[in-house]
């Protein structure tokens, strides 16, 4: 373990998520760089997922409702399976954290389920559910809200209300994650995402706007269009801002609608309900709060959370098809045609978002398309040229980037490599490269490629001075080391 509070600690790995990269690690030992073997894993997960899924919908149905769901889960498990919105999680590598933190929390339940109905085996399905919650933490940080889904569930179960019951056996999972939360202080220096300080958000922009942000998820829910890798927010400008209040009014709105409908049902239907709203809301919560991170909206957030809202959808159709009206023999048919005829769509549009990671240059290009002033879209599209030698088309780009965003340190220091590499322009070169140090907070690699610059053309000291720059602020920098090295290696 490294202080997490390090300069450049975060972008060699995150220390906080071992067993993610546990698997990284069993994936690079059998398969290399081949993504197929990756990509076959986050598959693997992803099923697995689902299957955990419908089982505990199953199972919640049975401890709330006292009776079988077989049709809502399998709406339900269906809906977590092929729904668009998982594949940012899925298709996208590096966010296997996400899928294996679902996975071990999707696990923990299920056993903790399972010893909450079984007598004999209870304690050791519960000890096993209390080591599946270890590894979910040890995978991605949000899994911190379980023990809170525990005890909402424990509230809600229960026929009648026992507040001390409740909080004893939910107990050893807060305990947990105390314990966890200061180990990740005492290593890492922070609770929070550290990867998130001195980004663009500070904590009032955050806070303000997640009205907004809460309704972009439930319309990603329950219409899957405008699906991006990357969204594009701004801060608002304070509580006046039409898209602060109206989405704040919109939500209200939505809450007593809710809580209106919840009086015309059953205790126990209204018991199921709550428990999907609490889901939604407590795995949302941690990047939706008091601490910021890269960016307000992201998908890949959804990829727990959204189970919440599928429980609700599976309790819906459940009720549906038990009713008069799907009883109805000459109605069947049609709302069967008109289930799977959703459901394949959701499926092609799966498969067609999946195409995109085929290709990089799709994927950006496709943010581009739905927020043409996305800044760091444009840059790494420019980045993807510049690898590619097509020093045009990442010209392009990369005024494009810097027209969007002019403080963009990550333009700035790709459009010096252009200069650099492709227009033999080292005095523009040496200006972007500086423009991006002093931009950026933590300017690793600008300061290496002043570095290589004055390495090239024999100025030994002035390359030196910048390489020691950069180590200042990555004391764990490969590369400034290996060109450090080199230069000592040329110069004898």
């Amino acid at each position: 373990l490294y202080p997490y509070s390090e300069y450049g600690a975060a972008s060699r790995n995150d220390p906080s998520r071992p067993i993610t990269y546990l698997t990284y690690t069993l994936n690079y030992h059998f398969s290399a760089l081949n993504p197929k073997g990756y990509h076959r894993t986050d598959i693997l997960i992803h099923i697995l997922n689902s299957i955990l899924f419908y089982s505990i919908f199953l199972m919640l149905f049975k401890a709330f409702c006292a009776e079988s769901a077989y049709a809502g889960g399998l709406t339900a498990g269906l809906l977590y399976a092929l729904h668009p919105a998982m594949t940012n999680t899925v298709s996208y590598v590096f966010a296997r954290s996400g899928q294996l933190s679902a996975l071990f929390l999707f696990l923990s339940f299920f056993l903790f389920l399972k010893s909450d109905n079984q007598k004999n085996k209870g304690l050791v399905f519960y000890l096993f559910s209390l080591l599946s919650f270890i590894l979910a933490l040890f995978s991605k940080q949000s899994a911190a809200s379980f023990p809170a889904l525990i005890l909402l569930y424990l509230l809600l179960a229960n026929s009648t209300t026992n507040l001390k019951r409740s909080l004893k056996k939910s107990f050893p999972y807060f305990c947990v994650l105390g314990l966890w939360l200061l180990i990740r202080y005492i290593s890492f220096g922070a609770i929070g995402d550290i990867e998130g300080t001195g980004m663009l958000w500070n904590r009032i922009d955050y806070i303000l706007i997640q009205p907004l942000v809460y309704l972009n998820y439930l319309w990603l829910i329950i219409f899957p269009a405008g699906i991006s890798f990357e969204h594009s927010l701004l801060p608002l400008n304070g509580l006046g801002d039409p898209l602060f209040f109206i989405p704040l009014i919109y939500i209200a709105g939505m809450i007593i609608c809710f809580i209106i409908f919840l009086r015309n049902l059953s205790v126990q239907d209204r018991k199921i309900l709550l428990f999907s709203l609490g889901f939604f809301i407590l795995f949302i919560l941690p990047t939706s709060s008091v601490f910021p991170t890269t960016a307000p909206l992201e998908e890949k957030r959804l990829y727990f959370s959204s189970a919440g809202f599928f429980i609700a959808a599976g309790w819906a159709l459940q009720r549906f098809v038990s009713g008069d009206f799907y009883k109805n023999f000459s109605v069947k048919p049609i709302l069967r045609f008109l289930f799977l005829t959703y459901f394949i769509f959701l499926g092609l549009s799966t498969m067609g978002r999946n195409e995109y990671f085929r290709e990089p240059e799709m994927v950006w290009k496709d943010v581009i398309c739905k927020y043409p002033g996305h800044s760091r879209a444009h840059n790494n599209l420019g980045s993807l040229y510049l690898n590619r030698g097509n020093s045009l088309m990442a010209a392009q780009s990369l005024f494009s980037a810097l027209a969007t965003d002019s403080e963009s340190p990550a333009a700035h220091a790709n459009l010096g490599i252009l200069y650099e590499r492709y227009l033999n322009d080292l005095p523009s070169a040496e200006k972007c490269y500086q423009k991006a140090v002093e931009l950026d907070r933590m300017p690793v690699f600008p300061l290496i490629r002043l570095g290589n610059m004055y390495f090239a053309n024999g100025d030994d000291r002035s390359a030196l001075n910048y390489y020691d720059m950069a180590l200042k602020y990555d004391a764990f920098s490969d590369e400034a080391y290996i060109y450090k090295g080199y230069l000592y290696l040329a110069r004898g």
